[in-house]
């Protein structure tokens, strides 16, 4: 074999080269060797399409529940109201009377509704596994104070001739108006003002009228004496 120095020219120009194309492909493959047998990176998931978890239905906010309706209507009402919570959707429904919104904690309101015999706000929602709370629903109860029914004395029944029927106030404030002849009394009708004398057979009615109040419940009887 030639010895190197009398190489030809285009031998000696390839033999020149050959260490730098060993020292490059020794580099490049230890590279990619380097790559292969380093573990990858703990890199946020990325969900797949068909993973729930991603799903366009997984990020959509739950359904929302709707308002509660209060019946009877929220308003003014004499005496006292019952007041139930209706939906059309099956519901826990949870509330307040202290002005506060309600939440998931708050008291379950009672399938038999509440009764309310002063000025009342009420605030409730519908709450249900699965479902995002209701809206509030807000209802305002004002209650007029009635007045309390007269009382007959003695009570309606068969007496004998010259009986007197006394009409009290359990007040002590209040007007008592009445009538003998059956009808409803008003506030035009004949104020009691001294025990009357029943005769022959009378039904008699009273109310009781006092400012600022509603007027009393009508108390009626019947009375049959000897004329």
């Amino acid at each position: 074999m030639p010895a190197s120095g009398n190489l030809p020219s285009g031998l000696r120009l390839s033999a020149a080269i050959i260490p730098a194309i060993v020292l490059v492909a020794s580099s490049l493959l230890g590279q990619q060797s380097h790559k292969v047998s380093t573990p990858s990176s703990p890199a946020a998931a990325v969900p797949a399409a068909d993973d729930p978890a991603g799903s366009p239905a997984a990020a959509a906010t739950a359904p929302q529940l709707h308002r509660p309706d209060f019946l009877p209507s929220p308003g003014r009402y004499v005496g006292s109201v019952n007041v139930k919570i209706v939906s059309t959707e099956i519901a826990i429904y949870r509330f307040t009377l202290d002005g506060s919104e309600p939440t998931s904690n708050s008291p379950v309101f009672p399938v038999e509704g509440l009764t309310f015999k002063e000025d009342t706000i009420i605030k409730a929602i519908a709450t249900r596994g699965g479902f995002s709370n209701s809206p509030v629903a807000t209802g305002e109860y004002k209650i007029t104070q009635r007045t309390p029914t007269p009382v007959f004395h003695p009570a309606p029944g068969k007496y004998g001739f010259g009986e007197l029927l006394t009409i009290t106030d359990p007040d002590g404030t209040a007007t008592i108006r009445f009538t003998t002849d059956g009808s409803t009394p008003n506030h035009k009708s004949p104020i009691y003002e001294k025990p009357y004398l029943l005769l022959g057979i009378k039904t008699i009615k009273a109310i009781a009228i006092s400012a600022g109040r509603a007027d009393s419940e009508v108390i009626s009887g019947t009375y049959e004496t000897p004329r």
